[in-house]
């Protein structure tokens, strides 16, 4: 069995930050707090996800999950109408600009400490994904957040090019 590498901390609290402050700013969300779990977890909420991908000082996927009714109600904040008036599509179009925002600040607040990546176009997944996972020596980190009666989760799997 393979020694599993940790990913720094900076990078995976970059996330967090970036996840609360998204939030906040588009949908005007608090979130209260968060669990991480390391590899898998049973705890995964979610029923409709995002992911996208990131390559250069650091590879891997990156998936946000949410249940479908925090989804929608986010969206219609995010696009200010009644959420009666989004469809599916419209939610995940909306689910799928809350994950390129949340890389997108991780990626220039990274910049900072030398890290430079290009993100992919996010992949919507409309189904419960249990777990991520395309590098065997990083471990994926699955947080759990809090917020407005729903709880949905983060993961990521990511790995420093200087690992490969």
């Amino acid at each position: 069995m393979a020694e599993q590498i940790v990913v720094d901390n900076t990078i995976i609290n970059e996330f967090v930050k970036a996840v609360k402050n998204v939030l906040n700013i588009t949908a005007g969300e608090d979130i209260e707090d968060h669990i991480v779990y390391l590899d898998k977890s049973e705890n995964i909420p979610g029923e409709i996800s995002a992911m996208i991908k990131i390559d250069g000082d650091l590879r891997g996927n990156i998936a946000v999950s949410f249940e479908k009714d925090y989804a929608r109600r986010i969206t219609s904040k995010i696009i200010e109408c009644d959420e009666s008036e989004l469809s599916d599509e419209d939610v995940q179009e909306g689910l799928g600009e809350i994950v390129h925002q949340v890389t997108g600040k991780v990626r220039t607040d990274l910049w900072d400490f030398g890290y430079r990546f290009n993100i992919s176009v996010p992949e919507i997944i409309n189904r419960p994904m249990s777990q991520i996972q395309t590098h065997a020596i990083t471990p994926v980190h699955i947080i759990v957040f809090k917020a407005s009666k729903s709880m949905f989760s983060v993961q990521i799997d990511i790995q420093e090019k200087n690992i490969l």
